[in-house]
């Protein structure tokens, strides 16, 4: 698979407002349909998901006599500054791609710990550091009804709930449901409130 950076060699080049496309080879998906069709799934139920599509790939080596095929590929849009834009006409917020399965833990007042373990894609502002750490610590600590009274203070409830309804439809464990990877969150800057993507 491979991560195409539009804009490495020649500032400012977009293709349909996006300047980074990743491009999966689907090894392990003979029918080259599980991720588009994840995606779409996503969209359709209104949650927040690349848009995604197929291409032939072929590879042009200068000073080569001809270009060569390299396969067909499914194509889905990166989750970064330009996604968010496009969605909430903000390129502001926190994106962080987590990986542990200790989501939302409270490890503590100071980010350092936190930091590998959610993966910020987006210089943080210690406020948004805060912000996370106060989530984990609501989850972590939380009586059930002062839980019940304030995560929706903390995470957009309508979009989680759309987003899990199709991750446990489509039960995919390598994800938040087991692993604890292969997802993104985004703290709204103006909202204050997480969503998944």
């Amino acid at each position: 698979s491979v991560k195409d950076d539009l804009n490495k060699h020649v500032k400012g080049q977009k293709l349909a407002g996006v300047t980074t496309i990743n491009f999966q080879n689907n090894i392990t998906d003979a029918g080259w349909m599980n991720e588009v069709l994840a995606y779409r799934l996503y969209r359709d139920a209104g949650a927040l998901a690349p848009r995604t599509t197929y291409a032939q790939v072929y590879l042009t080596v200068e000073g080569q006599p001809a270009r060569q095929y390299l396969g067909l590929y499914s194509v889905s849009e990166n989750v970064d500054d330009n996604f968010f834009e496009e969605r909430f006409g903000t390129r502001k917020g926190a994106i962080l791609k987590p990986s542990t399965q200790d989501l939302f833990t409270d490890w503590g007042p100071d980010w350092s710990v936190y930091n590998q373990s959610y993966d910020p894609k987006t210089d943080l502002t210690e406020a948004q550091k805060q912000r996370i750490i106060a989530l984990g610590r609501l989850v972590s600590s939380a009586s059930d009804a002062d839980f019940a009274a304030a995560i929706g203070d903390y995470v957009d409830l309508d979009d989680f709930a759309r987003y899990f309804a199709v991750l446990v439809w489509l039960a995919n464990h390598d994800s938040l449901l087991q692993n604890g990877q292969n997802f993104y969150t985004y703290l709204h800057p103006d909202t204050n409130r997480v969503h998944f993507i």
